[in-house]
This record gives C-alpha cells, sequence and structure tokens, in this order.
C-alpha cells in the first residue's frame, strides 16, 4: 500500500515509464505483420517527383531542416507571412461586363472579400476603360483588393483610365496586376518578341500608378494543369523569375523591388499534404532565390494565388469534384496560400448565380469562419511529415531549376521542347497509372455510375474565346497539352451513351458467376466495377450453379457480352464448353474471362475468349478496344 502511495505522490519521469520507441524497432513490427510481403513495396509510395514517402516520420527526420526554428513572419517564410487569413477571390464566369457586375455584387454580398477578373481568358471580355467601369461599377477597389491575369500595356492603361473616371485613387488599390508573359506563353504557345520592353514598360507603369499592387503573377499553374509535379512548377516558376530578371537587368526596375512583386499563381491538386508541402517548398526557394540574386538584401515573402488544379477534374460523377475542391482549398489555407480560387464542381463557364459556383465560394467561408483556419498562422508546422515533405520537395524543384538553367534557362528549354517534354513525361506516367488503376479517381476509373445521363460540358479553358491582350508578333514554341486524366475515359462514356441510345442491346453485358459465392463474389464484383467504367449496363443475376445454368439465362438475355467467373482451376473445361455453345447463337455474344489467363491465353482465345479482365489490365485499352468491336458489330 506504501508502495502505491509513493507512485501517486512521486515524481512521474516520462521517459522512463514511457520510452519512445526507434525507427528500428517499429519496422520490425511492421515487416512481422506483413507476413512476407515486401516491406519497401507495401509501405514505401513513390511520388511523381522521385520522392520516396516513408510509412512512419519520427524527431529524426528533422535534424537535417534548416527551417525548423524559423517562425512565421520571418525568413525563409516557410510558415508564411506570420499573418492568419487569405482572400477568397474566385472567378466569376461572365464574359459580358455588365453580368459580370451582376455576379460580383452576389458573391461579395455573399461572402467574397476580393475580386479576380480572368481577362486572359475573357472573364470578362475587356476592350477598354468603359469596360472596366460596368464589371467593376459601385465596387472600392480602395477597400476590396483585384486579382488581374492576361494584361498588357494597353490593358493596365485602359484600368488606370477607369480608375480616374470613377475617382479611385490607384496608388491606394491593392491586388496584382498579373503581368506574366513568359509563363502564359506555356499555355498559348508564344511570348511577344519584345517582351522584355513591354514588360519593363508596364512595371514602370505599375510602379508609378499602381505602387501597392503586385505586378508579375507567374503562371506556373499551367505545368499542373497539364499533369506535370509539384517539383516542376515550382522549379519553372523559379526559371521564368530569373529570365526576366535577366531581361530587367537594364535598371528599369530594381531588383529588390520587382521581387518583392512577384506572385506565384500554383494549381492544387487533390493530394492533399504535398501540395501543404509545395506551397511552403514555395517561399521557401523564392527566399533562397533573392538571396542568390542580391545578397545582402533582406528578402520578403512570396505571396502565392491558389486555384483549384484541372488535371484531376471530371465531369462524370461530377459530384465528386465538390470533395476534390474542398481538399484543394484545405490544402491551400494549410500551405499558407495568400488567395484563392475554388472552382465550381460542374467545371468553368458556369454563370455567377449558380448553385456550383455558390458552392465553390462557401467552401472557402466555412473553412475561414467554421473550421477557424483563419485564425491559424502556419497549421502545418511541426508535422514530422510535413516538415521532412516541405525540404525534399525544395531541394528536387531547386535541382530541376539548376537543371533548366543547365539548358540556358528558360527560354532556351522552352524552345528547344524541354519543358513540354519533361512535363509531358510526367503527365504520361500519370495517365498510364490510371489505367493501370494504380492511381484512382472516383467515378472515372473506379465505382463509375453507369447510369448516370453524361452529358459532356464544353472543355475547360480551351483558349477559344480569349487570350488577354493582344501583345503584338510572338516568338512560337510548343505549348503543353492540357488533355486533362479523365477526358479520355469521358470520350469513352460519350461514345458508349451513343451506342446504347442508337441500339440499347448492343452495350448490354451479362455476368456469368459461376460456381460458390464465397470463392466467386469478389472477382464478378471486380468484372462487374471494371465494365461499368466504360458506361456499360452489366446486369448481374447472381452465381450460377453449373455453366447449363449460366447459357440459359444467356439465352433469356441476349446480351452483346457475357463476363465468365469462376475459378481459374475450371477454366480449363468450361470455357471450351461455354465458346462452343455461344457460337451456336443467333447472334453470338462476345466472351470475356474474369481472370488472368497465364500460360492458358494462347488456347482461351482459340475456344472463342475475345477479352480478359483482371488487375494487371489496362482498363482504358481493354474497354476502348471492346467497344470497338461492338461498333464494327454494329
Amino acid at each position: 500500500m506504501a508502495n502505491s502511495t509513493d507512485r501517486l505522490t512521486g515524481t512521474l519521469d516520462f521517459n522512463s515509464e514511457f520510452p519512445a520507441p526507434d525507427r528500428e524497432a517499429w519496422q520490425a513490427a511492421a515487416t512481422a505483420l506483413l507476413k512476407g510481403a515486401p516491406f519497401d513495396k507495401v509501405l514505401r509510395t513513390s511520388t511523381p517527383e522521385d520522392i520516396t514517402l516513408e510509412p512512419i516520420y519520427t524527431r529524426e527526420d528533422l535534424q537535417e531542416i534548416p527551417f525548423l526554428n524559423a517562425p512565421p513572419g520571418t525568413a525563409p517564410f516557410v510558415r508564411g507571412r506570420g499573418v492568419a487569413g487569405w482572400q477568397m477571390a474566385q472567378t466569376l464566369f461572365e464574359r459580358e461586363p455588365g453580368k459580370f457586375n451582376e455576379a460580383l455584387h452576389q458573391a461579395l454580398q455573399g461572402g467574397q472579400n476580393a475580386v479576380r477578373l480572368d481577362l486572359e481568358n475573357g472573364f470578362p471580355r475587356i476592350e477598354g476603360a468603359a469596360d472596366f467601369g460596368k464589371a467593376l461599377h459601385n465596387v472600392d477597389l480602395t477597400l476590396v483588393p483585384i486579382f488581374l491575369s492576361g494584361v498588357g500595356p494597353k490593358t493596365i492603361g485602359y484600368f488606370k483610365a477607369f480608375c480616374d473616371e470613377a475617382g479611385l485613387d490607384s496608388t491606394r488599390i491593392s491586388g496584382s496586376l498579373g503581368l506574366d508573359f513568359l509563363g502564359n506563353a506555356l499555355k498559348w504557345g508564344g511570348f511577344p518578341k519584345d517582351f522584355a520592353t513591354r514588360t519593363g514598360a508596364c512595371l514602370q507603369a505599375a510602379l508609378r500608378d499602381f505602387p501597392a499592387m503586385s505586378w508579375i503573377d507567374i503562371n506556373a499553374q499551367h505545368i499542373t494543369n497539364a499533369g506535370g509535379s509539384v517539383t516542376q512548377e515550382l522549379g519553372v516558376f523559379l526559371a521564368i523569375a530569373a529570365e526576366y530578371a535577366r531581361n530587367l537587368s537594364d535598371g528599369a526596375v530594381e531588383h529588390p523591388r520587382w521581387t518583392a512583386a512577384v506572385r506565384l499563381r500554383s494549381a492544387i491538386g487533390p493530394d492533399m499534404f504535398r501540395e501543404i508541402a509545395g506551397l511552403r517548398a514555395a517561399r521557401l526557394l523564392w527566399t533562397r532565390f533573392q538571396e542568390v540574386l542580391h545578397p545582402g538584401s533582406d528578402p520578403v515573402c512570396l505571396e502565392i494565388d491558389a486555384v483549384s488544379g484541372t488535371w484531376q477534374r471530371s465531369f462524370l460523377d461530377r459530384h465528386v469534384n465538390l470533395l476534390r475542391g474542398t481538399c484543394e482549398a484545405f490544402a491551400a489555407v494549410v500551405g499558407g496560400a495568400d488567395s484563392i480560387d475554388v472552382l465550381p464542381f460542374e467545371g468553368e463557364g458556369q454563370s455567377g448565380a449558380t448553385l456550383a459556383v455558390r458552392l465553390a465560394r462557401n467552401t472557402q467561408l466555412i473553412l475561414a469562419e467554421e473550421a477557424h483556419l483563419a485564425k491559424v498562422a502556419d497549421p502545418a508546422g511541426g508535422s514530422y511529415y510535413l516538415e521532412k515533405l516541405t525540404q525534399a520537395l525544395a531541394e528536387k524543384a531547386w535541382a530541376y531549376f539548376r537543371e533548366i538553367e543547365g539548358e540556358g534557362g528558360y527560354l532556351v528549354a522552352l524552345k528547344s521542347g524541354k519543358i513540354y517534354e519533361d512535363v509531358s513525361r510526367i503527365a504520361g506516367a500519370k495517365l498510364a497509372a490510371l489505367g493501370s488503376r494504380k492511381k484512382k479517381i472516383i467515378g472515372v476509373n473506379v465505382y463509375a455510375n453507369p447510369a448516370e445521363d453524361f452529358q459532356p460540358l464544353p472543355p475547360m479553358y480551351d483558349g477559344t474565346e480569349s487570350r488577354g491582350e493582344d501583345n503584338g508578333p510572338l516568338v512560337a514554341v510548343a505549348p503543353l497539352d492540357f488533355t486533362r486524366g479523365p477526358a479520355p475515359y469521358e470520350m469513352l462514356r460519350e461514345k458508349v451513351a451513343v451506342l446504347r441510345k442508337e441500339r440499347p442491346s448492343a452495350a448490354g453485358f451479362l455476368l456469368l458467376p459461376i460456381g460458390q459465392p464465397a470463392q466467386i463474389r469478389p472477382r464478378a464484383d471486380f468484372a462487374r466495377g471494371f465494365c461499368e467504367v466504360g458506361g456499360f449496363d452489366v446486369l448481374d443475376p447472381g452465381t450460377f450453379p453449373d455453366p447449363q445454368a449460366a447459357l440459359d439465362a444467356v439465352a433469356k438475355h441476349r446480351p452483346a457480352v457475357v463476363v465468365l467467373c469462376a475459378e481459374d482451376d475450371h477454366y480449363p473445361a468450361w470455357i471450351p464448353l461455354l465458346g462452343d455453345a455461344l457460337k451456336g447463337e443467333a447472334h453470338p455474344p462476345f466472351l470475356v474471362v474474369a481472370g488472368a489467363p497465364g500460360e492458358q491465353e494462347t488456347s482461351y482465345r482459340r475456344a472463342g475468349v475475345s477479352f480478359f479482365v483482371h488487375r494487371k489490365s489496362n482498363i482504358l485499352e481493354t474497354l476502348t478496344a471492346l467497344l470497338k468491336q461492338l461498333e464494327v458489330r454494329t
């Protein structure tokens, strides 16, 4: 009893009572639970940036991180500017300036606290000071920041003329002019031959008329929206900034002044932790860039405009885009973005009054007002994983920046096609991962809804409407390919929808699970989900006791395709049996077998099997080939 009392009243030594487990002990325990499965393959993950993610991170991983003890508001600004909160700068998809103004007032009354004019894509169309007047009627820009894009000397002049006519003190307007001839070349396939002269003129006008605004908003978002990696986006951002620095070295604008007026426009994808770390790494890299560019001066914190990425957005099961948008907005907030633009779940082109636009705006309001993230500086700070990932991304991005510089700089790499090839390589790997389903997009290549009334929307930002200001003769370069990851699956679904409409029976699939349900249902469920990704009608009548019962179902339903699901041991006997019987049908259906054929593939195909579906199948290639066969038969 006395001993118990002593333990209760004495000092508790946490280190002795709760010893910290070491990594080796944890890995040994984890390996034992894997029961022979390889530790590296199961628990370690490789990212598109060629970074290996560990299953666990500890204090030991932070020992060589130099920024660890830097508080918010101090260099290298990994933890942000030290001020919580952000600007909600939603794009409003109205082309006519008057309608844009109506949508803008609705948005401001609904909680939006910044104005975004996406002039690059024609939202709204601005052809003079009068159009600015219509679009911004009764909006006091000295109280609400404004973010522009796609501007040039003429547009800046129009904006200044509007301010004068409206009685606005342009020196008090904050936000960004959104100048970026070089970054936009990634999208439009060219940049002005005299871009340096135009940029210098714009910066001098901005310094005189809009000193409180940022001037250059580097559109590195195009890298991510074309399927590139986070480190490629950050490396290209630095390379573009370096190119501006070289071409503005005539003293038109002092380097410390213009670097303070540079912003990054970054596309945020649904990989939450990597996006959080990427934004933190961007500020770290910008600090290092300034230290190299003008040593001895005090670096300033990079301001970041975050916008929902488009590469993974889908018109299939489009309400899932709400979840993607929420994840992206959360990552942008936690990563310390200064302004955030959440795209509507139904895609661009939606007018300001639609439900999709309101939900996009409310996503930010909920994060700010209900989750209280606007009151927290550096929410990610202290996470072993995020601190380590931030450092890793920064190192990879700086190495890629150096690689571009080694080629001669951004313009040389752009003209030679290096950047295009590098981004295409990563995008191609992502598309291949979608085909193998190593990478999954809900509603697209997994958990598809074939009953969905799929009606594709116009392409996102296809560039047919506007390119911002006409800036004269261009130096032509290869634009990036902005094909979204889900786009090939949407095209497949659209073709299947046409086939179903023209001849419904041509897209009918019949599942044939034969055997004991406990052994067969997992394979049958897999096969059904596989085929439904293409939008095909898959009838699942339940499990059949033998092949004859399955053939009776075929005679009853007369499908275009039958999908045999059985145990591998039964296939050598049952495949020839079903193949011969199906050939006797008036309209023989295609025979698809669920499972990898192995060495029996040749004999199975001779017996009548057209396709095999299994975990190593490329789902897009398989379903596209199957559709072509159905179209030929039709």
